[in-house]
């Protein structure tokens, strides 16, 4: 992944961690395509792509959001600056994530009585 993409995805990454703290948990992380950054979590020690940045226009600092869903990238049709997509992230896009930090941090044994 080049400087510009890592950096855009650390970026967007720390722009929604100060808007929301459940994003500590994510990750950014190499592509097999280089010129994508994929946002993700670790979960029982096997990384699960969640979220992934693509389409760079360097001169706009303007990256898509694309989410991972049955297996497939499908696209989002957001497009923007690391702080709009956190903004979005951290907003009306949020189930896009926060479903699975849940998920990962759920542990089942702490809700038996």
């Amino acid at each position: 992944m080049d400087a510009h993409r890592k950096g855009f995805g650390s970026a967007v990454l720390g722009a929604l961690t100060a808007r929301d703290a459940r994003a500590a948990r994510l990750r950014l992380t190499t592509a097999p395509r280089a010129r994508d950054a994929v946002i993700g979590l670790d979960d029982a020690g096997d990384f699960v792509p969640l979220l992934r940045l693509d389409t760079a226009s360097a001169a706009g600092n303007v990256m898509s959001l694309s989410v991972y869903h049955h297996g497939q990238w499908q696209p989002t049709f957001e497009r923007g600056t690391p702080g709009e997509l956190a903004e979005r992230l951290a907003g009306p896009l949020q189930h896009l994530w926060t479903i699975a930090v849940a998920a990962a941090d759920f542990d089942p044994d702490a809700s038996v009585q």
